[in-house]
């Protein structure tokens, strides 16, 4: 196993457990506890023909069946980097989020809300359970973490573990079928949210041949995502002296762009500080903040914390989308 928030997947796992789903037979469960099914899947998973979607599939997957040696093909699409061409300013493109909000499906919370368990260390300690962190992640309205596996709904702490799936048959068996559903629902919810996004691509214009946000995903992105695994797995030679060149070149645009904000903005000011940027935009009314009801997205409207309006790349954009003046 392989905790992806603190560990790169390259050379890191191996596959416990996988899931598969067609529309037209359902979900199916591969367990590889014991004994390897994946070379039975060996000709489906390295056919070139684009039929396969997968969330995350490039980042993750693709890695960890390349730790078995196992070269994953005919990707068609990832369901995580759709969702970002669709809305990038969106609450959220994590797979529970999306299954609940585009599909209506339940998921069981966070992977590392679930497969967790106390530590001796913690128990011996003795970290009472409210001690530990509550995730705050969770879809409103999900089937709750104590239903599921009689514990809290925490976040990976001091005194808590991931629990290896590998030992869930023989320690953990009452575990199985959940684990089974969890997989299976993960593997359904992607491919039910693939061809939808697809489609609303296909509705939103492009420059690229074709004329479309589809096309440019086919013919540009999903390449692309491709060819960066591999660079992910063998790594990058650095071009030093193209790199001081084009340091050279971003650190004279800043220049000019710093003396023509200057003409605009007399007045002293540090361009790279957020509250100071905030103060100018919003406050002194050189930029009036449309309302809640008329932007319609809740994290472009964020305030930072001293209540000021978030000004980061996400939300500027935003905001010079839909409102231009």
């Amino acid at each position: 196993g392989v905790n992806p928030k603190n560990q790169s997947p390259v050379g890191n796992g191996h596959i416990v457990c996988w899931s598969i789903y067609h529309e037209s037979i359902g979900s199916l469960f591969i367990p590889n506890f014991s004994t390897s099914y994946l070379e039975s899947f060996r000709p489906w998973l390295e056919d070139t023909v684009p039929s396969k979607v997968g969330h995350n599939i490039y980042s993750f997957d693709k890695h960890i069946f390349a730790n078995s040696g196992i070269h994953l093909r005919g990707i068609l699409a990832d369901t995580l980097r759709l969702s970002k061409m669709i809305n990038n300013v969106s609450e959220g493109h994590g797979l529970k989020y999306l299954m609940k909000v585009h599909l209506g499906l339940e998921g069981h919370g966070e992977y590392s809300d679930i497969f967790t368990r106390r530590t001796v260390l913690g128990l011996f300690e003795g970290f009472p359970e409210g001690r530990l962190k509550t995730s705050r992640r969770k879809v409103a309205g999900q089937v709750g973490v104590p239903t599921l596996f009689g514990g809290p709904a925490t976040k990976l702490g001091r005194g808590r573990e991931f629990i290896p799936l590998s030992s869930i048959p023989t320690t953990y068996p009452d575990k199985l079928p959940i684990l089974q559903e969890y997989a299976c629902l993960d593997a359904e919810a992607t491919c039910k949210l693939a061809g939808p996004f697809l489609a609303r691509l296909g509705e939103q214009k492009s420059n690229v041949p074709g004329g479309t946000l589809a096309h440019m995903y086919t013919q540009i992105w999903n390449p692309y995502l491709d060819a960066l695994t591999r660079m992910e797995r063998n790594g990058v030679e650095i071009d030093r002296a193209l790199c001081e060149r084009l340091s050279g070149e971003a650190l004279a645009l800043e220049t000019d762009y710093t003396q023509k904000l200057a003409l605009w903005h007399p007045e002293p000011i540090n361009w790279g500080s957020s509250s100071q940027l905030s103060d100018l935009l919003f406050d002194k009314d050189k930029l009036n903040m449309p309302q809640p009801a008329v932007m319609g997205s809740p994290k472009a409207i964020k305030k930072a914390p001293k209540g000021k309006y978030s000004t980061s790349e996400a939300s500027l954009d935003w905001l010079w989308f839909r409102a231009p003046e």
